[in-house]
């Protein structure tokens, strides 16, 4: 999927995806023109947090509480994230037990 294509899944003007995700507005139109090119991780973390992957739901067990609750898709921020260069990892914090999570999942950069 391309970046417009994830956003109009959501039913979000660019300003509010923008907002929602915490990009800038100017990041997402320069992505969406195909002025720059949207890194692979973003996309595919964008993909996660909007819904539209199948295998990876952003829902994932605590491993304090063993609740399900911790969603990466609740107060998502970019800076709680990053590609290590194996895969991508995610800082989140259980809604049940307040424990502070990182996940991480496999992700090679190079692939199609």
């Amino acid at each position: 999927m391309t970046i417009k294509e994830i956003r109009q899944t959501t039913g979000l003007s660019q300003k509010q995806f923008a907002e929602r995700y915490h990009l800038s507005k100017r990041q997402i139109e320069s992505w969406e023109q195909g002025r720059r090119k949207v890194p692979k991780f973003i996309l595919w973390a964008l993909t996660i947090l909007t819904g539209n992957d199948r295998e990876h739901t952003g829902l994932y067990q605590c491993f304090h509480c063993g609740c399900q609750s911790v969603v990466w898709g609740a107060d998502f921020d970019f800076s709680d994230f990053g590609y290590d260069g194996e895969g991508i990892v995610h800082t989140c914090t259980c809604a049940n037990c307040g424990a502070e999570i990182e996940y991480r999942i496999a992700f090679d950069e190079e692939e199609e």
